[in-house]
């Protein structure tokens, strides 16, 4: 049996205000290519399918459409369930049409309290899969205790995880291949890029050992790294996101898994390496010239891009926009201000007005400083505050 597994694909997601609609369907053409070409047998999603609880319609018609296409009029199975960004309720709401086509839409944890049999038509054998979507403490409706302390709710999430997992350890199906599935934050993971994995009313860091032993595969989601979770006492990996969603994960190599498995033997992982999506990089320019030099030459002209620029004197809107015409892909330019240039220490700060400090802040920051209008804004602000 070869399923691929793929998780976090973030549909609606944007950057800085740009739009990654683009890119996300050019992944979503590829990944069809891909289990087209591979001869895939069933598809998981193991989260995140939107980037927020309420998406674009056009997110939605692009996961819908995609569905359609993996789905191949039913012969190939595809499970979707919830991350924490996803909406339970509205992700399953369409089970009704999804499920004549063996689309399975899972929402909440309570949905699923026994592995689910996935017909696989296109394999010799069916699927028996535990799907654990999204465990918040809100989505298990469990309150995990009546103190505050932190140790003693983790542990707690942990034991109540772990009771899942064993419940559904010992209904497995007989005669299938044994998967398992969720959108959690297993211990030793690498977070680059991601939420912390501790969150006030969220979920909270699952240890190893609190997994279903008898599954031959655990297909992760949330961190957007791919990575094998290490020291598990079962095979499990994050498939990781298929685009770069952030400078922090400017340098990974983006992919999906497929898992060939037979009937109670060892999975064997390939990583199949994505291509769509636009690079993120980051440049570091020594001065403005150097910076327009670069953004006038096309450098990098498919990126998006992050710039910190050495200059003597706050930059310009007409620079700005200059460099930003030549190169759109160019999201942030912050500068950096050499301390000969710019010594604050120099500054007799209390015979500053609060304007005047609010401009000098700005101008640290942003490069520029303030329009008119935010200027006045802001006074009207901290006035409002002081009064």
């Amino acid at each position: 049996m070869r399923i691929l597994h793929t998780s976090d694909w973030h549909l609606g997601k944007t950057l800085e205000g740009h739009s990654r609609l683009p890119e996300q369907e050019d992944f979503l053409e590829e990944l069809v290519g891909i289990v087209d070409q591979a001869d895939v047998h069933a598809i998981v999603v193991a989260g995140d399918v939107y980037d927020t609880v309420n998406p674009p319609a056009r997110a939605e018609e692009l996961f819908y459409w995609a569905l359609e296409r993996l789905a191949a009029s039913g012969r190939r199975p595809v499970v979707v369930l919830a991350g924490n960004h996803d909406n339970p309720d509205r992700l399953r709401a369409s089970r009704p049409l999804a499920e004549p086509q063996n689309i399975f839409l899972y929402g909440l944890p309570s949905e699923s309290t026994q592995p689910v049999r996935i017909p696989i038509p296109l394999a010799d054998h069916d699927l028996s899969l535990a799907v654990l979507p999204y465990p918040s403490e809100q989505r298990l409706n469990a309150l995990l205790g009546s103190v505050l302390d932190e140790e003693n709710l983790q542990q707690a999430y942990a034991e109540r995880i772990q009771e899942l997992w064993q419940y559904m350890d010992r209904h497995w199906h007989a005669g299938c291949v044994r998967m398992a599935a969720s959108h959690i934050y297993m211990a030793g993971g690498e977070e680059a890029g991601v939420e912390r994995p501790i969150q006030v009313g969220g979920a909270y860091t699952v240890p190893r050992f609190a997994v279903p032993e008898g599954a031959q595969y655990l297909a992760l989601g949330h961190l957007h790294r791919s990575q094998n979770v290490r020291n598990c006492p079962v095979t499990a990996r994050y498939s990781g996101s298929p685009l770069c969603y952030g400078f922090a994960e400017a340098q990974q190599t983006k992919s999906v898994t497929i898992v060939d498995v037979d009937l109670d033997g060892e999975p064997r992982l390939e990583y199949v390496s994505l291509n769509s999506g636009k690079p993120l990089v980051r440049w570091q320019a020594g001065s403005l010239a150097e910076l327009k030099e670069w953004s006038s030459a096309k450098r990098d002209p498919n990126a998006w891009v992050d710039v910190e620029v050495t200059v003597s004197e706050a930059l310009t809107h007409s620079e700005l926009q200059q460099i930003r015409r030549a190169h759109p892909g160019i999201l942030h330019i912050r500068p950096l201000f050499s301390e000969q240039d710019y010594n604050e220490s120099t500054v007799e700060w209390e015979t500053l007005s609060l304007e005047e400090h609010f401009m000098r802040f700005y101008v640290r920051e942003q490069g520029v400083e303030p329009s008119v209008d935010l200027r006045r804004l802001f006074l009207e602000l901290a006035g409002g505050q002081e009064g």
